[in-house]
């Protein structure tokens, strides 16, 4: 995890990790603001 500022509430804060699915979303804690949002796609074998 790392420590950003926030745009939005000008927090420095640990984004929180979401995963849903192959979703990943780091987020704000405190206000809910997303950093990032990407999706991870793995071979099957």
């Amino acid at each position: 995890m790392a420590r950003r500022i926030c745009p939005v509430c000008k927090r420095a804060v640990d984004e929180e990790v979401v995963r849903d699915g192959a979703l990943i979303i780091k987020r704000c804690p405190s206000c809910g603001y997303i950093f990032t949002k990407y999706e991870v796609k793995r071979l099957v074998k």
